[in-house]
């Protein structure tokens, strides 16, 4: 049971530390003397300051992890399998946002934004592998039946 715990939790973990990182989310501005020239900055998912360079989706993302980690916990503690349903398709919403960026360019990707969406799809097949495996104990059943 203990290692289950830990196989779920860790990549949300690992996810949470890299959106805390101040070289997740990169930020691209123009500099007024040279309009061809682009200055990079980088910053933490959680910063409001994205919000001054019209980029939301980071932000949305982070918001996104803290509830899956919210609604796991919960999940380890009940064992529900609607609310497993509900935290599979905020991993979906979580990595769509999280791709998003590369709809503004490959210079707005960054290393820990790449490793994140690694962890992202591990966190959905760790899920789907406890959606298949997990409905064999007889308390899940009932929950099902539900």
């Amino acid at each position: 049971m203990k290692l289950k715990r830990l196989i779920v939790l860790l990549p949300q973990l690992l996810v949470i530390v890299l959106e805390l990182l101040p070289t997740g989310v990169v930020l691209q501005y123009t500099p007024a003397p040279n309009p061809n020239e682009f200055v990079n900055l980088t910053t933490f998912y959680f910063d409001i300051n994205q919000f001054n360079y019209n980029v939301f989706m980071p932000f949305l993302t982070g918001l996104i992890t803290i509830a899956i980690l919210t609604l796991t916990i919960i999940w380890l503690t009940t064992e529900k399998m609607k609310l497993l349903f509900v935290i599979r398709i905020l991993c979906l919403i979580e990595l769509i946002t999280s791709i998003f960026v590369l709809l503004w360019g490959i210079r707005y990707v960054s290393v820990v934004g790449t490793i994140m969406n690694g962890l992202i799809i591990a966190k959905l097949v760790v899920f789907r592998m406890e959606s298949i495996t997990g409905e064999t104990t007889p308390r899940m059943k009932k929950d099902a039946l539900l």
